[in-house]
């Protein structure tokens, strides 16, 4: 994602000024020509302060025809400081102008489309939402450098309309705006990488007992699982025996799965970083309004498309290469996010099968409460059964 006004200011305005200049008018030229380089001027000083309201570009396409003429727009979504974005709508160069509004750019569209030419249509779009009383900037020798030539040209700007138009409306993957948006508000909650969880990590229980304990009959392992689950003790161990109340699960498998992960990271190579920065892969851990301990965790590519994290996919050493994204805020303690991580790899069928058990007795429960209204049966429903009828 990159900021609109850096590509504004970085552009080649000798390029772009051609671009809005050729074919005008004699009268009509050297008027629009100072009034550009202007705009750009005026841009070259504009400051828009943190926390502005944001805007990301996602478009570009016909809104209407005046004169006869069609008239193009970009359009944004805009971004809640919050978690939430608004529909896409035309963008509101007005606000931007005034610094009130933040405008960013999504990587893809910027790789769809000549920037150069991106640029002359938006700023062809600012002027007309620019005061017309802006402080009057001129470059003669800038001006003199492509003047003749613009002056007996043939104006391009329809064409460049609907070159934008082609790339950004039909030739333009959608799922990759959309997933850019996505990493976008991802990266503003808390963002963890393996190093910060593995680097600094100690062995809560000697390894030697970890060893034999993992040689012993399963009747010693439940009984040790069982013992630190029930504890008082707050290491990895604890936090991912706890998370199956009903069935303990073994804190060899945890021990294992810990010592693949430690040994997998410190023979990560560069191929394994590439394709996952390539693919923008990440791994989202995710509230569970059903069952609150046990978050919901996936991985999302540059489509969009979710993997689940279990022990046979992804490869391991892409899994390390991803970073965490923590949309529920809870989850920032580096134990439990490496004991979840190993019971989601160790026990993918029991993850499905306690949520799925979670959201049938949910759902069982607005059902009853449901039947019980309709037979005019009074019933009094806690502020956490309807959040949890509206999660359903």
């Amino acid at each position: 994602m990159k900021k609109l006004l850096s590509i504004l200011r970085e552009c080649n305005i000798r390029n772009v000024l051609f671009y809005l200049t050729e074919g005008l008018p004699e009268k009509k030229y050297e008027t629009m020509l100072v009034r550009y380089y202007s705009l750009y001027c005026m841009l070259s000083e504009l400051w828009i302060p943190d926390g502005m309201r944001e805007t990301i570009i996602t478009g570009f396409r016909q809104s209407g025809r005046e004169c006869g003429n069609p008239v193009y727009s970009f359009f944004g979504i805009s971004v809640d400081s919050g978690t939430g974005t608004s529909p896409e709508e035309p963008v509101e160069w007005e606000a931007f102008l005034r610094g009130e509004a933040e405008m960013l750019v999504p990587a893809c569209v910027t790789e769809a489309v000549d920037e150069e030419q991106m640029a002359a249509e938006i700023f062809l779009q600012m002027e007309e939402a620019c005061p017309k009383d802006i402080t009057v900037k001129k470059n003669e020798k800038l001006f003199d450098s492509f003047r003749k030539y613009s002056q007996c040209g043939k104006n391009r700007l329809s064409a460049i309309a609907k070159v934008l138009e082609k790339a950004l409306s039909y030739g333009l993957d959608q799922r990759l705006v959309q997933n850019e948006i996505r990493e976008y508000m991802e990266n503003k909650c808390t963002v963890v990488k393996w190093g910060d969880i593995l680097e600094n990590w100690e062995e809560p229980v000697p390894e030697r007992i970890m060893e034999q304990l993992a040689k012993s009959n399963m009747l010693v392992r439940r009984a040790f699982a069982r013992q630190t689950a029930s504890g008082s003790g707050d290491n990895v161990y604890s936090k991912f025996a706890r998370l199956d109340p009903e069935n303990t699960p073994d804190v060899c498998r945890c021990y294992s799965s810990i010592k693949d992960i430690r040994s997998c990271y410190r023979k990560i190579g560069l191929s394994d970083y590439q394709y996952v920065t390539e693919e923008h892969m990440r791994i989202i851990i995710e509230h569970n309004p059903l069952v609150p301990d046990l978050p919901v965790i996936y991985i999302r590519d540059k489509f969009g498309e979710k993997t689940e994290v279990s022990g046979s996919e992804p490869e391991l050493s892409r899994l390390l290469c991803m970073d965490i994204c923590m949309t529920d805020g809870k989850y920032k303690d580096p134990d439990r996010i490496l004991a979840l991580i190993a019971f989601y790899r160790e026990y993918p069928m029991r993850v499905k099968r306690i949520q799925r058990e979670a959201l049938l007795l949910k759902f069982t429960g607005i059902l009853s409460i449901r039947a019980k209204e309709g037979k005019g049966v009074k019933t009094e429903v806690s502020m956490d059964e309807k959040a949890g009828e509206l999660s359903v």
